[in-house]
């Protein structure tokens, strides 16, 4: 038995699992959209086999946690602030262990970051012990949900007048290059 579930552990290391919250959906808890994605450690956003995501989400793992705020600046300027990885290897837990372990430093970024450029914040979970996670796989879900094509910051709510940059770039590749290339 002990080697089927370290063989089911193994299996889930080849995923990681990310959200992203609409703000303006967060005044409404029955308006919030379920934006909770599987991804392959390449970015590409899977729909695992049904034994793979029992592996993924109820057995209990070691996990590797990177929360953070995606914020845009009045000048269109994108950037992430208040990230924090953390790497819970004390314990093996299972997916709504850590979503409810997380939680709290999930909103605590939320308040310490700019309230006027707060776009959404997210985080990434993988079950992987000490993973790091790349730039790709941070920015995988903002593309991949279309956060800068559809989420508003609270200036850009209250200033319908404010001319907002929604960007839809083709691929996940040109995304990256558009985001590392702002100036």
């Amino acid at each position: 038995m002990k080697y089927l579930i370290g063989h089911a552990q193994k299996i889930a290391q080849r995923y990681y699992i990310s959200n992203v919250i609409n703000i303006m959906e967060m005044n409404d808890k029955e308006k919030i959209k379920a934006r909770t994605l599987t991804h392959l450690l390449d970015g590409t956003v899977v729909e695992p086999h049904p034994m793979d995501m029992y592996a993924l989400t109820k057995l209990r793992h070691r996990w590797s946690v990177q929360t953070g705020v995606l914020c845009r600046e009045q000048t269109g300027k994108v950037y992430f602030d208040k990230v924090q990885e953390m790497n819970l290897v004390e314990d093996e837990l299972d997916l709504r262990d850590v979503k409810s372990y997380i939680s709290q430093a999930l909103f605590d970024s939320w308040e310490r970051a700019n309230p006027l450029n707060k776009l959404t914040m997210y985080w990434l979970m993988s079950p992987i012990p000490d993973h790091r996670f790349t730039m790709r796989q941070a920015i995988a879900p903002i593309y991949v949900n279309n956060v800068l094509g559809e989420m508003l910051t609270k200036y850009e709510h209250d200033n319908p007048e404010h001319p907002v940059k929604h960007l839809l770039c083709p691929t996940l590749d040109d995304f990256i290059t558009y985001l590392v290339g702002q100036s």
